[in-house]
Protein backbone atom coordinates (compact mmCIF):
# COMPACT_ATOMS: atom_id res chain seq x y z
CA UNK A 1 0.00 0.00 0.00
CA UNK A 2 1.28 3.10 -1.11
CA UNK A 3 -0.05 5.15 1.75
CA UNK A 4 2.32 8.43 1.16
CA UNK A 5 0.84 9.48 -2.38
CA UNK A 6 -3.07 8.68 -1.22
CA UNK A 7 -2.86 10.03 2.05
CA UNK A 8 -1.43 13.60 3.27
CA UNK A 9 -1.02 14.50 7.28
CA UNK A 10 -3.50 17.74 8.27
CA UNK A 11 -0.54 19.62 9.86
CA UNK A 12 -3.21 20.94 12.75
CA UNK A 13 -4.31 17.47 13.26
CA UNK A 14 -0.69 15.98 13.71
CA UNK A 15 -0.15 19.16 16.54
CA UNK A 16 -3.24 18.15 17.92
CA UNK A 17 -2.45 14.28 19.03
CA UNK A 18 1.19 15.50 20.07
CA UNK A 19 1.43 15.47 24.07
CA UNK A 20 1.26 19.09 25.44
CA UNK A 21 1.81 20.18 28.87
CA UNK A 22 -1.62 18.87 30.48
CA UNK A 23 0.04 15.49 29.88
CA UNK A 24 -2.69 14.01 27.83
CA UNK A 25 -2.25 10.20 25.88
CA UNK A 26 -3.85 9.47 23.58
CA UNK A 27 -5.41 5.76 22.06
CA UNK A 28 -7.02 4.84 19.26
CA UNK A 29 -10.29 2.23 19.13
CA UNK A 30 -11.14 1.50 16.15
CA UNK A 31 -13.70 -0.52 13.86
CA UNK A 32 -11.02 -0.12 10.82
CA UNK A 33 -9.27 -2.59 8.71
CA UNK A 34 -6.04 -4.05 10.55
CA UNK A 35 -4.42 -2.09 8.50
CA UNK A 36 -4.48 0.74 10.45
CA UNK A 37 -1.32 0.24 12.12
CA UNK A 38 0.33 0.29 8.72
CA UNK A 39 -1.35 3.50 7.93
CA UNK A 40 -0.20 5.16 10.99
CA UNK A 41 3.72 4.10 11.01
CA UNK A 42 3.66 4.93 7.19
CA UNK A 43 2.20 8.86 8.41
CA UNK A 44 4.84 8.48 11.51
CA UNK A 45 1.15 9.43 13.40
CA UNK A 46 1.99 5.90 15.48
CA UNK A 47 4.26 7.42 17.81
CA UNK A 48 1.62 9.86 19.00
CA UNK A 49 -0.23 6.81 20.62
CA UNK A 50 0.01 4.72 23.68
CA UNK A 51 -2.03 1.76 22.10
CA UNK A 52 -4.23 0.95 18.91
CA UNK A 53 -6.67 -1.40 19.33
CA UNK A 54 -8.69 -2.94 16.27
CA UNK A 55 -11.62 -4.39 16.23
CA UNK A 56 -10.88 -6.77 13.30
CA UNK A 57 -7.92 -8.00 15.56
CA UNK A 58 -9.13 -8.73 18.78
CA UNK A 59 -12.85 -9.74 17.56
CA UNK A 60 -14.81 -7.19 20.06
CA UNK A 61 -16.73 -4.38 17.40
CA UNK A 62 -17.45 -0.99 19.48
CA UNK A 63 -19.59 -0.34 21.29
CA UNK A 64 -18.89 -3.48 23.27
CA UNK A 65 -17.26 -2.61 27.05
CA UNK A 66 -15.08 -5.48 26.12
CA UNK A 67 -13.51 -3.71 23.66
CA UNK A 68 -13.16 -0.39 25.83
CA UNK A 69 -11.64 -1.87 28.65
CA UNK A 70 -9.02 -3.53 26.60
CA UNK A 71 -8.44 -0.45 25.10
CA UNK A 72 -7.85 1.46 28.45
CA UNK A 73 -5.65 -1.36 29.88
CA UNK A 74 -1.96 0.04 27.95
CA UNK A 75 -3.03 3.44 29.96
CA UNK A 76 -3.63 2.31 33.65
CA UNK A 77 -0.04 0.46 33.36
CA UNK A 78 1.15 3.85 32.73
CA UNK A 79 -0.79 5.49 35.51
CA UNK A 80 1.20 3.22 37.63
CA UNK A 81 4.42 4.34 37.00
Amino acid sequence: MDVESEVRVDVQAAETVQPGEAGWRHLIVSNQVPEIDVLLQALDLHRYFVSVVNSSLIGWEKPSCRIIKTSLAPCARLDRR
